[in-house]
């Protein structure tokens, strides 16, 4: 894999226009971190089944995010809502087949948690 910005603009701007929902403001996070996957080689090599094999790796990536952010008092989120072709662009993972399955934000956690009565749900 690869780590780090390779351009001289900061991420910011380009993390927000590319997020399609309202909210997270990814220029925000301390960290946005993109798990790219070669589904096509997963798919070539063990045909259909590779769906599941794609969606239970990348489950897994999201699910010892969230965990490792709690322990550690941050706060997280993981979407689905970006542009997955313009990250495939910016990151330049054409060349490798690679695609971004979901896009991961950390940073602090907010003060003021969300108004979930969680005795009502």
């Amino acid at each position: 894999g690869r780590c780090g910005w390779s351009s001289p603009v900061p991420p910011g701007e380009f993390l927000q226009k590319n997020y399609f929902l309202a909210n997270y403001n990814l220029e925000q996070s301390g960290a946005v971190l993109v798990p790219a996957v070669r589904t096509a080689a997963v798919l070539d090599a063990v045909g259909d089944r590779g769906y599941r094999v794609v969606n239970a790796a990348i489950g897994a990536v999201a699910q010892t995010l969230y965990t490792a952010c709690a322990a550690l008092g941050l706060g997280c989120g993981v979407a689905l809502g970006f542009d997955n072709i313009s990250y495939i662009e910016e990151l330049g993972l054409a060349k490798t087949g690679e695609s971004p399955l979901l896009i991961m934000m950390i940073g602090h956690e907010r003060p003021a948690p969300a108004d979930f009565r969680y005795e009502i749900a």
